[in-house]
């Protein structure tokens, strides 16, 4: 999970570096702190 605000790209590349290093699978991603900017494109779970 990251926050699209306040995470920089080095940081989730290095997170992503370290599970993968640690054998995880990481399959996706979870944004918080973001705008939808097109409602059409938008999933509500």
């Amino acid at each position: 999970m990251l926050d699209l605000k306040n995470s920089k790209q080095q940081q989730v590349r290095q997170a992503l570096e370290e599970l993968q290093r640690a054998g995880a699978n990481v399959v996706g991603v979870v944004v918080n702190r973001t705008e939808v900017v097109n409602r059409s494109a938008y999933y509500e779970a």
